[in-house]
C-alpha cells in the first residue's frame, strides 16, 4: 500500500486533489543530506551510453521498453523527453537531464 495508505484522511485527500504531498521532517538533514550524496554517487557510476530510456507521462505506452520493466528490480534512471540531440548525444550534463530513478525498494 506504501506510504498513500499511511496517511490521514486529509492528507489522503490532498493527496488526491493534488497528485503529490509534502511531508514535513521525513528525514533529517542528516539522512537527507545522506541521500544526496548516495544520489550523486549513483549518477557519478551510471553510464548513460549504455541505456537511454526516456520517461514520459504522455507517451510512455510508446516508449515503454524492457529497462523499464526491469526498474522494479534495481536502480534504473530515465531520462528527459529531450534529453538527446538528433544524433543521440545529451544535450547537457547527465546530472540535469535525469528525469526519474527507479529502485526496488528492500
Amino acid at each position: 500500500m506504501g506510504i498513500v495508505g499511511n496517511l490521514a484522511p486529509q492528507q489522503r485527500q490532498s493527496f488526491d486533489d493534488r497528485g503529490f504531498i509534502v511531508i514535513e521532517s521525513f528525514a533529517s538533514t542528516e539522512e537527507i543530506e545522506a541521500m544526496r550524496k548516495r544520489m550523486d554517487e549513483l549518477l557519478q557510476d551510471f553510464d548513460p551510453t549504455t541505456t537511454a530510456s526516456i520517461f514520459s507521462t504522455k507517451n510512455q505506452l510508446k516508449l515503454t521498453n524492457e529497462y523499464f520493466y526491469e526498474s522494479a528490480e534495481k536502480i534504473s534512471f530515465f531520462f528527459e523527453e529531450k534529453a538527446f540531440d538528433d544524433k543521440g548525444n545529451l544535450k547537457q550534463s547527465k546530472e540535469l537531464s535525469i528525469n526519474k530513478v527507479g529502485a526496488c525498494a528492500t
